[in-house]
């Protein structure tokens, strides 16, 4: 670890700037972030890596957070008042401790996103008259230890509580510390301690760099003195730190002198200057020195014989941090911060003058790694250096390519050539045959050469194939007689004489120097085909579009495409190496298939997020166990054994409801949907390139490397937001989900419709209860009216009746027929009564309408002197009284019939009449045999008579709904048939 105690006034003292001239790890890349990136300062003081994964830098323009993205800076506006930081450290809650150069703590909360100044920092600021602060340290108990210049140890507990620790123990130690106690200089460690005595207590600032103190000091390592050594103490040489580097060993620099101790001894004591961290990478320790001395890796032998490995030099390396992935960080005071990640493919394998070239072929040939840069320069890789063989101008280098058998490279272009062991170039000739006749001898033209044997060569130009049994002797078979354009892009020997050929049109057969195509052939061979590749009983098959097919030529085909874990459909080459690892080249990178014990193909796939210098991946080569790989941007060494990315975790970093932040989501309301999710995954590693994907509940997944996703006014319902990015390998991370439900509007929730519903009946009820009374209102006020109205008729038709009786009377009383009188009078009167009492129902009993009507034709019999006879039939009706009919609508027919039709009758008058009842009516036919209505004043007497019983009858149409019929004929008298409803009596049962 760390000490954290070099006197803050260096940080402003040095005045020298270099360049960086080192290199970094073979297999890791360098990238370096300054302030064109978005640091707000190139001086970085520290880095840290919370558990999320965020990298936290210390520099002197404030507090920064990088999720490889973006840098975000924590200022003045955030709560740090002075942003000079210094040194950070975490507490047991995962909040950030920072010390400013003005000697101030601050702490960054991690739930509210916000600094404040620590709330006992008045118990430090009295002690700044006396000391310096250096750096802290919290305990378990986030109990503050401050290590101070001079007093020592100062220890504030979270109540306030604080004491001074001066003895040479410190407990409860996880990192080193350094201080000056009094005379003594203390430097502890978990398990080791280095005492020193000062003799010139009044000298401790010299006031140049000729000033010192001679200090005496005792080396403790485990509570044991291991050596006393002495020391001039300078200005710049005021630096202590001590590391541990195990149970043995462990390095403490005292005034620019550095010892190696092991054990109780020192093993190695020299002048260096200090080392600002130590960090431990596989058995390797990463060391950073101050002074420009720059960044190296040591073992534990080269810190004993002083020998490292540069990894960056002349720069001022103040922490380093190495991630979550294993990859290094490493801050500096004037260079911001470095990045190294590891790659599976190491760097670049040229010199930087030809090292981002585009290198379309390379080849392990007689001398080394041949390769051809741009199609035009052939090269010869000895090391990093690269030796140009020959530079080909008015046309392209297609290919290069071994052949074992004469240990030369065949050299395909315009004018093909070989290239022998001892770089002489021979000329690849052919005979040109058109239609049997020879053309002439002149150089091939090759695209690519397959040599199967020493006396087999298969060549494929752009139009036709060639075959050699000598490439320096003419062809012995030329394909353009037999089949015209046709391309051939790779080929295999089944055996002597048959071929396979993988062509613009598919797979083809070559045998007895004869090409077709089977009939027979799957239809995912009848594309084009880039490469074919032997592997045990099977060929590999690269396709133009639908990836890698194995095929037998027994079985069916298997198809492995980008759906099954291939990096690209469009396979460009295949290369198998010595291993029986397969590799499909691509232009978006290399897919690795391999078979295990179980004979199970896995694949694995390398991109530029595993160090490939580009995508772009043209050729690849074997030699001296490594695999070269040429790309579009230089050479990249492949690693054999490929090691497994880390799934990604998805963070959420921020939801957002109408523009505004918003933390429950549960509770949105139905104008709160619009949202916004910031999510992110923190793979330094993949540069800011990390593919996603998301969607909501079961939609269809969106594809995106944006780091945010909106939705607008989505409609009320419950979601939920899926979430994923994809490792550098191409696996999905598990699925990051948020749920937020969108409420209805009130007016469609449950309740509203409910009460809506409830009002709505209510209001129904109210509505037609009230036309319900209004009505019945009406329909009573209504019978009231028809009442009167009856009542009215009927009293109307009285007066009528009474006149006529009274003309009777008086007649008998003239006539002086008083018994007659007496008797009329006697019969009027009942029927007077009979007929008040009618009047005052709406109905009454037939059988009293009957009496009624009897009594009244007897009046009339008497009052005509026995000049008719009448008679009444009930035909059907048997219980009369049982049914109800209207009173007083049969006596005007009635009267009509005998006032018109007995008036002339001397004796043989008759009325009769009949009651006939038919379902709820009663018909009453009212037949005469008089003369009938003669003359107009007749007829005016019968309207007269008729319209009162006429405008009742209409009444009782408006109320009951039948209508009452009349029908009046006139043939040999009159009859009259008058329908009438009737309706059960209801009658009292008596005992």
């Amino acid at each position: 670890m760390i000490v954290r105690g070099y006197a803050i006034a260096f940080v402003f003292i040095i005045s020298c700037y270099s360049m960086i001239t080192g290199q970094a790890f073979t297999n890791h890349e360098q990238i370096n972030y300054t302030v064109d990136d978005g640091l707000p300062s190139n001086e970085c003081h520290d880095i840290l890596q919370d558990s999320l994964g965020y990298i936290w830098i210390a520099t002197d323009r404030g507090l920064v957070r990088f999720d490889g993205y973006n840098f975000r800076t924590y200022g003045i506006e955030d709560g740090l008042e002075d942003i000079a930081c210094i040194n950070m450290s975490f507490d047991s809650k995962g909040n950030i401790w920072i010390l400013t150069a003005s000697q101030r703590i601050y702490i960054y909360n991690k739930e509210s996103d916000r600094i404040k100044l620590y709330e006992h920092q008045n118990i430090i600021e009295g002690f700044e008259s006396e000391t310096n602060v250096y750096s802290f340290h919290l305990n378990a108990n986030d109990d503050l230890i401050l290590i101070t210049e001079a007093i020592g140890f100062l220890i504030i507990d979270k109540e306030g509580n604080y004491h001074l620790d001066r003895g040479p123990k410190v407990s409860d130690k996880n990192v080193f510390f350094t201080r000056i106690e009094d005379d003594n200089l203390l430097i502890s460690s978990k398990n080791s301690t280095a005492i020193t005595k000062v003799n010139s207590p009044d000298s401790h600032s010299p006031s140049s760099e000729n000033d010192y103190s001679q200090i005496n000091s005792q080396l403790i390592f485990n509570d044991k003195v291991v050596k006393e050594v002495s020391n001039k103490a300078t200005q710049y040489s005021r630096f202590y730190s001590a590391f541990k580097l195990d149970s043995i060993y462990a390095i403490i620099h005292l005034h620019s002198n550095e010892y190696l101790i092991e054990r109780n001894e020192i093993v190695v004591e020299r002048s260096e200057e200090a080392i600002s961290d130590i960090v431990r990478i596989d058995n390797q320790y990463i060391v950073s020195r101050l002074f420009e001395r720059g960044v190296s890796t040591y073992t534990l032998e080269g810190f004993k014989k002083a020998e490292s490995h540069p990894i960056l030099t002349q720069i001022s390396a103040t922490r380093l941090l190495v991630d979550n992935y294993n990859n290094l960080w490493i801050t500096t005071l004037r260079n911001g911060i470095f990045y190294l990640k590891k790659n599976e493919v190491k760097g670049k394998y040229l010199d930087t003058k030809i090292g981002a070239s585009r290198v379309t072929q390379i080849e392990a040939g007689p001398k080394g790694m041949y390769f051809v840069t741009d199609k035009k320069n052939l090269y010869l890789a000895k090391g990093d250096q690269a030796e140009l063989i020959r530079e080909i101008d008015d046309n392209e280098l297609s290919s290069i390519t071994f052949d074992p058998f004469y240990n030369r490279l065949i050299v395909g272009t315009q004018k093909s050539f070989l290239l022998s062991d001892k770089h002489e170039f021979e000329q690849i000739n052919y005979i040109q045959v058109n239609q049997d006749e020879w053309k002439g001898e002149g150089p091939v033209t090759i695209n690519k050469i397959f040599p199967f044997d020493k006396d087999d060569y298969l060549a494929a130009s752009f139009q036709y194939i060639l075959m050699y049994d000598d490439l320096l002797e003419v062809q012995n078979y030329w394909s353009r007689p037999d089949v015209n354009y046709l391309k051939a892009y790779s080929a295999e020997r089944i055996e002597l004489g048959s071929y396979i050929l993988g062509t613009n049109e598919g797979l083809c057969s070559l045998i007895n120097n004869k090409i077709s195509r089977s009939e027979n052939l799957p239809a995912d061979l009848k594309i084009r085909i880039n490469a074919i590749k032997a592997h045990k009983d099977t060929y590999f098959f690269g396709t133009q579009g639908n990836g890698i097919v194995i095929y037998d030529f027994n079985s069916q085909p298997q198809v492995i495409k980008k759906t099954d874990g291939l990096i690209s459909n469009v396979i460009e080459d295949i290369f198998i190496d010595s291993y029986k690892n397969i590799y499909a080249l691509t232009k978006s990178g290399i897919s690795k298939l391999k078979y295990d014990n179980n004979d199970s193909l896995h694949i694995e796939n390398y991109t530029t997020f595993h160090g490939l210098p580009s995508n772009e991946v043209y050729d690849i080569a074997e030699m001296n166990d490594s695999l070269y790989v040429a790309t579009a941007n230089g050479i990249g060494v492949l690693s054999r054994d490929k090691a497994k990315a880390p799934l990604q975790e998805v963070l959420i970093e921020n939801i957002q409801v109408n523009g505004k932040t918003k933390q429950n989501l549960m509770s949105l309301s139905f104008r709160e949907n619009s949202l916004s999710l910031a999510y992110k995954s923190l793979d330094y590693s993949m540069m800011s390139n990390i593919p996603y994907r998301y969607r909501l509940n079961n939609s269809d997944w969106t594809y995106t490397s944006n780091t945010r996703a909106d939705f607008v006014s989505l409609s009320p319902d419950e979601y939920k937001f899926h979430v994923q990015s994809q490792n550098k390998d191409g696996v999905w991370s598990p699925e990051q989900t948020i749920s937020f439900k969108i409420s209805l509007p009130w007016w469609k929730k449950p309740w509203f419709q409910i009460l809506s519903i409830i009002l709505t009946l209510f209001l129904f009820y109210i509505y037609f209860r009230t036309r319900l009374k209004r009505q019945e209102y009406k329909n009573m006020v209504e019978q009231e009216i028809r009442q009167l109205e009856r009542s009215a008729l009927q009293s109307q038709m009285n007066p009528h009746f009474i006149f006529n009786c009274l003309n009777s009377i008086q007649s008998f009383i003239i006539d002086n027929k008083k018994d007659k009188a007496m008797d009329y009078l006697s019969r009027f009167a009942k029927l007077i009564r009979q007929n008040l009492n009618a009047s005052i129902d709406e109905t009454v009993a037939l059988d009293i309408e009957i009496s009624m009507l009897t009594n009244y034709l007897e009046l009339e019999r008497m009052r005509f002197d026995y000049n008719f006879n009448y008679t009444i039939d009930l035909s059907n009706i048997v219980s009369p009284e049982e049914i109800s009919v209207p009173p007083m609508m049969i006596q005007p027919y009635v009267e009509n019939a005998i006032i018109h039709g007995m008036k002339n009758k001397n004796g043989d008058g008759m009325i009769q009449i009949t009651f006939v009842k038919k379902d709820n009516q009663i018909h009453i036919q009212i037949k005469d045999n008089g003369d009938g209505m003669q003359s107009k004043k007749d007829r005016k007497r019968l309207s007269l008579g008729m319209s009162i019983t006429e405008k009742r009858l209409m009444h009782l149409a408006k109320q009951t709904g039948v209508d009452h019929d009349v029908k009046i004929t006139q043939n040999e008298g009159t009859d009259i048939l008058l329908s009438l409803k009737c309706t059960p009596r209801l009658t009292k049962l008596h005992n």
